[in-house]
Parts: C-alpha cells; structure tokens; sequence
C-alpha cells in the first residue's frame, strides 16, 4: 500500500510492451544467448532511475541494489549505443552548418550574355498571278446507249451466232439498207424456232383467201340480182296488162271472174318475187361491208403474225459490242427472258458530282450553244487522257449528298481525243473512274500555300539595318539582317493546297513556310530559300483545282485586249 502511495505505477500494457523491448535489446547484446533480463522496478521512479544509472552509473543518485545488481556489459552495452547516437546527429550538425558557411561564401557567377542565332527557314514570294479556276468532280463512265436484248416471242432457240460472245462486234441492219440472206445471217444473234408462227401465218392468209372469194361471190350476186329484178320488173309489167285486159274482158262478158282472179294471183306472187329480189339486193352491202371487215382484221393477223415471225430472227438493235450473253442453243425462252446485253462502247457518258458551290459558279459559262469542254484523267493527280464536252445538267441537287450532277460525253471515234491527250491516248471504257476538271473564269489575285496562314497572319521577312561593335576597337557598323514581322491578312478562296489573299499583301513579299511553331515576332532568321508558285513542290500535281495562265496565253489575252481597244 505505501509503495502505490510513493510511486506512479505504468499501466499493465505499457509493462508488457517495455518487458518485451527490453528483452529483446538483452538478447541482442548477449550474443544471441536468450536468457531472463535482469529485473527492474516498473514504477515511474524506477524506469528513471534505471535510465540515468546506464548513463552515470558512478552517480550514488541514481544508482540502488537492483541496478548496481546488473552486469557491467549490459551497461556498456547500452551507453555505447546511446552516444554513439547522440555522436552522429552532432556530426551531421557540423556537416549542416560547414556546408551552409561554404555555401554563403562563395562567390557569384558572372553569366555572359550569348549571340542569338538566326532561324534558317524556307521563304515563298507572294506574287499576283493570273489563273484560271478549275471545277473538279468524280464520276463513272457509262455507255450512252446500252440495252438488254430480250427475247419478243416464245420458243426454242434453233440457231445462234458462232460469235455471239462477249467483246464481239455486231453492226444493225436498217429500215433502209437492203441486204442479201447471207448478210443478214451473218448480222442475225440468233433464232428462235419459227414453224408455229409460220403455221398460224399460213391459216391467216388461208382466211384471207376465202375472205377475197367471198367478197367476189357477193359482187357476182349483186350482178344477178340486179339482173333477175329487172327482168322481174319487165314481167310484172306485162302481168299489169294481162290483169287490165282481164277486167275490161270481164265488163264486157269476154272474161270471167276466175280468169280476173288468176291474173290477179300471178300478179301479187310475181311482185313478191321482185320485193325478195330487192330485199336480197339491198343486203349485198352490208354482207361485202362485214366481208372487207374480215379480210382487214385477217390481214392485220397476218401482219402481225409476220412481224412475230421477224421477231424470231433476233437482230442488234444498233452498232455495238456483246458485254453479256445469257443463252445458249437449244434452250426454251419466253418473252422477255434476258438473251444477250449490247453495249456502244464509243460513246461514253459520266455523270460527274458537283458541289453546289461549283454548280453556281458553272451556271455562268455553261450555254448549250457553246458546248463546255471538260478535261478527264484515271485520277486526281494524274495529266488529262480524254477530252469530253458538258451536254447536259442536273435541274435539282442530290438530297443525300448534296451534289448536283453534271453530264459529260466523250466521243472515243472522235480524231482530235489523240490529239489533245496530255498523257497518251487510249479509248475511255465503260466503268472506268475517271477525275472531272471544268476550266472556270479567269481570276487574278495572289495566291499562298495555306501552311504559311497562322491564324488570320503570316510571318513576312524583311531587312533591317542594326548596330554591330566590330575588333577591339568598339567600332560601331550599321549591318543588314532579315527579321521576322507578323502581318494580319485577309484569306479568300481555297484552292486546295493554295489559298487567296484579298488584304493585307501588295506582292513580293516574302512568306515564312517552315519553322512556324517556333516563330514569333521580331525573330532573326536566314533565309535558305526562296520559292514561288511555280517552283517544284509549291504546286503539287495532284491540286487540280486551278490551272495557271501560261505566258503564251498571258500574251495572245494582252493582243486581244488591245485590239478590241483599237477596235473601240
């Protein structure tokens, strides 16, 4: 009870904790022989004087039984490693404080200034030139005229061409050209069995015929029935008399009544007669009118039972080339079953798709009296091979692409196509992709690689005379050097890689190309090279969306202008 008076007690958990260290730091300098640590007091008191006895064990203070009762090398032990501790901060202090009085102490560095070296970068000199605007589209040959020949009649094929193949030539046979049968079946693609339609040719001039007979015996009875009542009339009118002699025999009691009755009875029966004869006659008409009826519609059976019998031989159409055949001899084909496709590989048309843009700027030079000549190539960057002329346009714009078709027809039996070709010449085939190019109007105006346009400016070099201290001797030189201005322009149309300046250039400028990323305003750069719109690089084959006057046509364009003025 007086010792927990006395002394401050450790809690039980931080005894166990420091028991646990304790042992282990014994056991670390026993040399790893385990063996029970010495036993201390647990109380406030004791752990201080235990702690101040390792430090200043000759210290009667701090020192009692229990700790003088402890073996001198755990003591040792534990003092070594206590200043050697405390040694080592206090070095690295000194080390701390030497490197901050060196480091106040040393002297500062003069830095000397270092010439600043000029940018090398590539130039453009901005010129006005005079160009004319191209309109450019893509588009797909087709064949003017192509058709499907199909069969008209029904039947077997009974004969077809040796040379009825694809890329065959085949010539039409006209309306107006008389031919022989070895001709005609040297044009005929092939035939189809004609025997029943020649049968049923056969019934229709058989009906024809007997149409024509009966049209013959109704003339002849129209003949004798005008002939029979006029002899009837002739005999009625002798009737008339023996009737009227009749009655005046019988007044005067020569004649009896029966007598006067027979006549009477002869007379009536012979104009009965006659009314039959006519009757018959006024019905001859009408029977040869419904007769030259039958005899029309039996010639018109005939014609088209020809004209079907024609359809058998199947003939081209027109001047072609076979592309398909779907047939073969010996194969049953109604009509309208597909035979062969014939293709006119001379004449070729390509729908070419235009912006809209490009379609109002083409309203004002297209006119159907003066065809537009349009210049075609296998790609966009490839020379023109075909020239072609605009026949036609498109009222309204595709909803889907937003493109108005233009029509461009190429005439391949044309002589001047060899003439005017840029890069050989060779026919333009159906299905070929071909690169559009409509020469425009004629523009004036300067013209930049669209790289050169930062933002709204361009990086302009110029000359600038600056101060230069030459030698020892502090000689002051005014010197040229090319120095970088930033200029705000004004950009028109886009020619693909080119782009127009409305503002902000007079020409003859110099443009910076390359380097822009770094260039800034005021920089000092050398030029190592110059370039123009000409130079090889600036205009790429593949922009083909302006052509360049060249100075022939710069100069017959001057003679026209002066002599129109001359004229004036």
């Amino acid at each position: 009870m007086e010792s927990r008076s006395t002394y401050l007690l450790i809690p039980s958990h931080w005894q166990q904790i420091l028991s646990s260290r304790v042992a282990a730091i014994w056991a670390s300098f026993n040399h790893g022989k385990v063996s029970a640590p010495p036993s201390f007091d647990v109380s406030a008191k004791g752990a201080i004087r235990m702690i101040f006895g390792l430090l200043a064990p000759s210290c009667p203070v701090f020192s009692d039984a229990a700790t003088m009762a402890e073996p001198d090398k755990t003591r040792q032990a534990i003092r070594r490693l206590v200043i050697s501790q405390v040694l080592i901060v206090a070095v690295l202090a000194f080390c701390f404080w030497q490197y901050v009085e060196l480091n106040a102490s040393k002297p500062e560095v003069e830095s000397e200034a270092t010439a600043e070296r000029p940018l090398a970068v590539d130039v453009y000199i901005a010129q006005t030139e005079s160009f004319h605007e191209v309109l450019s589209g893509f588009g797909t040959a087709r064949p003017e005229k192509e058709v499907i020949i199909a069969a008209q009649v029904s039947g077997v094929i009974t004969k077809i061409h040796p040379k009825l193949k694809v890329g065959q030539p085949f010539a039409a046979v006209g309306k107006d050209v008389s031919l022989d049968d070895t001709e005609l079946a040297n044009r005929q693609l092939l035939e189809i069995d004609p025997r029943d339609y020649e049968q049923q040719q056969q019934q229709a001039l058989q009906r024809q015929n007997e149409i024509r007979e009966e049209l013959k015996r109704l003339d002849q009875q129209l003949v004798d029935v005008a002939r029979q009542i006029k002899k009837s009339e002739e005999v009625e009118a002798t009737l008339l008399e023996e009737k009227q002699r009749m009655e005046n025999g019988l007044a005067k009691n020569v004649a009896t009544p029966a007598d006067v009755a027979r006549a009477n009875l002869e007379l009536n029966r012979h104009q009965n007669t006659l009314e039959q004869l006519k009757a018959t006659k006024s019905q001859i008409p009408f029977q040869r009118s419904a007769a030259e009826l039958r005899a029309a519609a039996a010639e018109a059976d005939q014609q088209r039972l020809q004209n079907i019998l024609d359809r058998t031989a199947v003939m081209a159409p027109f001047d072609g080339v076979i592309s398909d055949v779907f047939v073969e001899k010996g194969r049953y084909v109604r009509a309208g079953d597909q035979l062969a496709r014939l293709t006119d590989p001379w004449i070729v048309e390509i729908p070419v798709a235009l912006s809209q843009d490009s379609w109002g700027r083409l309203q004002e030079l297209w006119s159907k009296d003066s065809p537009q000549v349009v210049r075609l190539a296998p790609n966009e960057s490839s020379n023109a091979r075909w020239i072609g002329t605009l026949v036609r346009v498109a009222p309204e714009a595709d909803a889907n692409s937003r493109t108005v078709q233009c029509f461009v027809e190429v005439d391949n039996n044309d002589p001047n196509q060899e003439l005017n070709a840029e890069s050989g010449y060779q026919k333009l085939i159906p299905g070929a992709f071909v690169h559009a190019r409509i020469t425009g109007r004629e523009h004036e105006a300067i013209l930049v690689p669209r790289v050169c346009v930062v933002e709204g400016s361009v990086f302009v070099v110029n000359k600038t005379e600056v101060k230069k201290t030459t030698g020892d001797s502090n000689d002051v030189q005014m010197v040229e050097i090319d120095q970088v201005e930033r200029l705000e322009v004004g950009t028109g149309q886009t020619y693909q890689s080119l782009i127009e300046i409305t503002n902000g250039l007079n020409g003859g400028e110099r443009i910076v190309m390359t380097n822009l990323d770094i260039l800034r305003h005021g920089m000092k750069v050398t030029v190592q090279s110059a370039n123009t719109i000409r130079s090889r690089g600036i205009l790429p084959a593949n922009n083909q969306s302006l052509r360049l006057t060249s100075r022939e046509e710069v100069e017959q364009s001057a003679e026209s202008k002066g002599a129109e003025s001359e004229t004036e």
